[in-house]
C-alpha cells in the first residue's frame, strides 16, 4: 500500500512540475497596438551578470521598414551586462505577416540602462 501511495505522489509531483513550464514565447508587455514576448527557450545567462535573450515585437498593423518593405514582427536578440548596466543588440530580424524573415540587421548599439529586468538568486 505504501508503494502505491509513494508512486502516486511522485506521479502527481511530476505532473505538477511539467504543467508549470513557460511557453516558448512568454508575453512580457502589452501595448496599445502591439505586444512584446520573451523567448524563454533561448534565454542564456553566464554567471550573475551576463546574459542573452530574444524579444519579439508583434504589431497589429504592418510597420514600414523602408519604401518597399513592411514588417509585422521584429525579433531582437539582446546581450545584457548587468554589472556595467548595459545592454546591446546582437541581431534584429524583421518578419512579414507570414513569419518569413524579410530583413536582418546585425547591430552593436550599446545602451546604458538599469538591469531590473533580470533577478538572480
Amino acid at each position: 500500500m505504501k508503494i502505491v501511495l509513494v508512486s502516486l505522489m511522485i506521479l502527481v509531483s511530476v505532473a505538477v512540475c511539467l504543467s508549470q513550464t513557460f511557453p516558448r514565447w512568454y508575453r512580457v508587455q502589452t501595448l496599445e497596438d502591439s505586444y512584446i514576448e520573451m523567448d524563454t527557450f533561448s534565454a542564456v545567462f553566464e554567471g550573475t551578470t551576463l546574459g542573452r535573450v530574444a524579444f519579439r515585437w508583434t504589431f497589429d498593423n504592418n510597420q514600414p521598414l523602408n519604401r518597399q518593405l513592411s514588417y509585422r514582427e521584429r525579433v531582437d536578440v539582446l546581450n545584457v551586462d548587468c554589472e556595467k548596466n548595459r545592454f546591446w543588440t546582437q541581431d534584429i530580424n524583421y518578419l512579414d505577416s507570414a513569419g518569413k524573415v524579410i530583413f536582418q540587421a546585425n547591430g552593436s548599439c550599446c545602451i546604458k540602462s538599469t538591469c531590473r529586468l533580470f533577478t538572480y538568486s
